[in-house]
């Protein structure tokens, strides 16, 4: 039975870690969109829409930027998934809804319940995915938003890869916004 509680006592804490690969990214992500050096709040969160999308690309094989009428992020407009990819994303996916973020995931920052955001309309605060990674950590399937309001906010679903040491967008796979 000692053993039981303990093993029961690790699970409930492996789901709060994170990677090295999403301390790194996060790190990136916050400090390349934080707001005016103000305290950060987020939350985590999925859009099932955006991973039943995934999981579909994933039967064809590629990714494509889905707003070809934008102005591209980067020459970057079709990924090529080779078997490897298709089997990290698809674990990436299962292991989605399990995801759980971290109190103080980077500096100046503010993990939130559902309670206070609900509490707190006013108050700004980003949702997050889990990054979904790929090739060996260079590639990287990542879903945010932004909430400023009740009736103002904007969201994506990106596609980013490393370039000498630095995520960059390449990408979009979904918008929305508010």
């Amino acid at each position: 039975m000692k053993y039981l509680i303990i093993l029961i006592g690790l699970s409930l804490n492996v789901n709060a870690q994170v990677t090295n690969a999403e301390r790194d990214f996060f790190d990136w992500f916050f400090i390349t969109y934080q707001k005016e050096n103000k305290k950060i709040y987020y939350k985590s969160g999925t859009d099932e829409r955006f991973y039943k999308d995934y999981r579909k690309n994933l039967e064809e094989k590629k990714f494509a930027n889905q707003f070809p009428w934008r102005p591209s992020i980067s020459e970057v407009n079709e990924i090529i998934l080779d078997k490897n990819d298709s089997t990290e994303i698809s674990r990436g996916i299962e292991n989605i809804q399990a995801y759980k973020l971290p109190k103080n995931l980077v500096k100046n920052s503010k993990l939130l319940t559902e309670d206070y955001s609900v509490k707190h309309p006013k108050l700004s605060y980003y949702t997050v995915s889990k990054p979904i990674f790929f090739r060996d950590q260079t590639l990287c399937i990542f879903s945010y938003s932004y909430h400023c309001g009740l009736l103002c906010g904007s969201g994506v679903s990106c596609m980013f890869q490393k370039i000498d040491g630095k995520w960059r967008p390449i990408f979009s796979l979904g918008y929305w916004g508010s």
